[in-house]
């Protein structure tokens, strides 16, 4: 069903534009030949359906929402692989390294206008006029929260003296936006009362945090062929994730002095740099602490939709997502 939405959005235009659309998507080679990569998760649409359906709507309602939400996502990867460097997703070529960086910015800006005219479909789908508005204005908020916290996200990489507390603000920006978003435009989509709607979009906003942390745990010790990226790119772009900030607050001694030069430096983290820092992780147990942090944030989203009247088979399958978030090895 999301796939034929994907495809029905972005359609069949003949030009370069659409092609690279396609080929970030995972559909055509840079060629514009058909071809089958990895296309991602589609987790937050995927959830965004789910929602309605959770709540006994019709997972047609739920479709313009969660189409435009796969976009907007999409979106982002394109434009942050520009600014992280990333010459490498899902095990091939970014956009911005096959056609550089001024074509992949256009090809961003594209991908979001489609997302945009995406909603405008909801009332076709079923979705009353009062609701589907604010499906709309939840997306465009969603979508300046995503961009807020890819700035700090950034900003944080030049400095020394981020704490989990900051972090933690910017991937409830950055991550958890979008994710709050899919469960709360996905129950508005089945019309339940506005208590419920607010629950889920906690919910899904500590799906969020959950996935992020999750992200970190796996972006230092993950398995780079599984992820699809290199393992320690963030660590050489001195980007502040969970690992690296608890290593920085606990790490003392010399492990400490080692940790301070390499974060304060502007020149490039060698190999042997890297494998000091994992080393320093490994000391504080880093891991650990991130991974305990990622459960307590899982048993918050499930405290927030046991206030909701979920049909039961719902009920089980969240669980299950939220096991499979904290467990997931890419």
């Amino acid at each position: 069903m999301i796939e034929d939405g994907l495809r029905e959005a972005v359609g069949d235009r003949e030009s370069k534009l659409f092609g690279m659309l396609r080929y970030h998507l995972g559909w055509v080679d840079p060629d514009g030949k058909a071809a089958k990569y990895d296309r991602g998760k589609a987790f937050r649409p995927a959830l965004c359906v789910f929602t309605a359906t959770a709540l006994g709507g019709r997972p047609e309602a739920a479709l313009p929402a969660a189409v435009a939400l796969e976009l907007i996502h999409n979106y982002s990867l394109i434009h942050d692989d520009i600014q992280d460097g990333d010459r490498e997703r899902r095990k091939r070529a970014t956009v911005w390294a096959i056609w550089g960086e001024a074509e992949a910015l256009t090809a961003g800006d594209a991908m979001k206008a489609v997302s945009d005219l995406c909603t405008h479909s909801l009332r076709d789908a079923g979705v009353r006029l009062g609701n589907a508005m604010q499906i709309e204005r939840i997306l465009t908020e969603r979508c300046l929260e995503m961009i807020e916290g890819q700035v700090m996200d950034v900003t944080f990489e030049r400095r020394l003296n981020v704490n989990v507390d900051e972090y933690l603000i910017m991937i409830s920006r950055k991550t958890g936006a979008l994710i709050s978003s899919a469960m709360e435009m996905g129950a508005l989509a089945a019309n339940p009362n506005a208590a419920a709607v607010e629950h889920l979009a906690q919910c899904g906003r500590y799906l969020g945090l959950t996935f992020q942390l999750r992200d970190d745990v796996l972006g230092v010790w993950g398995d780079s062929n599984k992820l699809g990226k290199p393992i320690g790119a963030d660590i050489r772009r001195r980007k502040k994730a969970f690992p690296t900030l608890y290593a920085l607050e606990h790490a003392t001694g010399a492990a400490a002095d080692i940790l301070q030069r390499l974060y304060s430096s502007t020149e490039e983290m060698n190999d042997e740099d890297v494998d000091h820092v994992l080393s320093v992780m490994d000391a504080v147990g880093a891991r650990e602490a991130a991974q305990e942090l990622a459960e307590e944030q899982c048993e918050k989203a499930l405290l927030e939709a046991d206030q909701v009247a979920l049909e039961s088979w719902a009920r089980t399958e969240l669980e299950d997502l939220a096991g499979f978030l904290l467990r997931r090895e890419s």
